[in-house]
């Protein structure tokens, strides 16, 4: 009987411990997977910080052309002379509008 209760208490004991080193395992394979995960986070975040600084010097650079592109165009688009009110572009370029 008492080798019985000892064969018995020994069982339970390796049980818990094989339950106790199971829970380990899962615990330690979870914090790789978080781990895992908070670096991908940060590889993400740091992607979107770089192509939003990319977007704004992009959007500064559109913008300074446009700006730039506004400065120049009303004196382009001013009629310098009064022969260039006669005639259409379109005619002015050879092989467009009417034959010659």
């Amino acid at each position: 009987v008492e080798q019985l209760a000892a064969e018995r208490r020994e069982a339970e004991s390796r049980a818990s411990r094989a339950v106790e080193e199971a829970q380990a395992r899962f615990r330690d394979e979870l914090a790789r997977r978080d781990q895992l995960r908070a670096q991908e986070v940060q590889r993400l975040q740091s992607g979107i910080q770089e192509r939003a600084k990319r977007e704004k010097a992009l959007e500064l650079e559109v913008a300074r052309l446009r700006s730039s592109a506004r400065s120049a165009a009303p004196p382009a688009a001013a009629p310098s002379s009064p022969a260039s009110e006669e005639k259409p572009v379109a005619e002015a370029v050879p092989g467009r509008g009417e034959p010659e």
